[in-house]
């Protein structure tokens, strides 16, 4: 009964993010997401205790910037500790979260969702990301020394590369680049780089602890 009820939870789950991706989060209804999934529309209200239950759990479910940020974590724990390698795994993370955002029309989809809705869900979501973006920026802040406010820096190109890839999927050209031409992509890329390549920093000195 247990692995029935597993399984009818996942393909509830699974048919909100069909819809979500094919029609945005508007298109979300008990009876859409119950005919579309093949079930009973009882079992959304039993299983998730109504629609905001189960759109709840498909978000918490999809954070996709808490699940991308554990391989970050364990690609960055194997980094050297040279100024020149870690520059490069800070440029390398961030372009993985813009192209990956760029690629994937879901996370778009539900970024617009956490900009667009106030309710406990979002909140919560946001914390997470929140929470774990700061975790990998302490990771960096731990290994290196530098006058400048990383975390200011961050906050704009991370800011820069969500609002960008919105936008472009409402217009061709922003401020003269070309959104949809690979070419405009990596012109963005370059200059994310070209940032990041002028914050001066050293290695910090490995503590003793013996």
């Amino acid at each position: 009964m247990e692995k029935n009820r597993k399984a009818t939870e996942n393909l509830l789950l699974d048919t909100v993010g069909k819809i979500v991706e094919g029609n945005g989060f508007s298109a979300i209804g008990v009876n859409a997401v119950a005919e579309q999934a093949g079930v009973s529309k009882i079992l959304i209200y039993r299983y998730f205790g109504g629609l905001q239950g189960l759109i709840g759990a498909w978000v918490l479910k999809n954070n996709y910037w808490v699940e991308d940020t554990k391989d970050w974590e364990e690609d960055l724990a194997l980094v050297p500790s040279e100024v020149s390698a870690i520059r490069n795994a800070m440029k390398e993370m961030f372009r993985a979260q813009w192209s990956s955002l760029k690629a994937e029309p879901l996370r778009r989809e539900l970024l617009r969702w956490f900009i667009a809705e106030e309710n406990p869900v979002s909140r919560k979501a946001l914390e997470q990301i929140e929470t774990r973006g700061r975790e990998i920026s302490l990771s960096f802040l731990e290994r290196i020394e530098t006058t400048e406010d990383i975390d200011a820096v961050n906050a704009l190109l991370i800011g820069g590369s969500y609002y960008l890839s919105l936008i472009a999927d409402r217009v061709d050209v922003f401020n003269g680049i070309p959104l949809s031409d690979p070419r405009g992509q990596e012109r963005l890329y370059a200059a994310m780089d070209s940032i990041l390549d002028r914050i001066p920093y050293t290695i910090k000195e490995e503590k003793d602890e013996n």
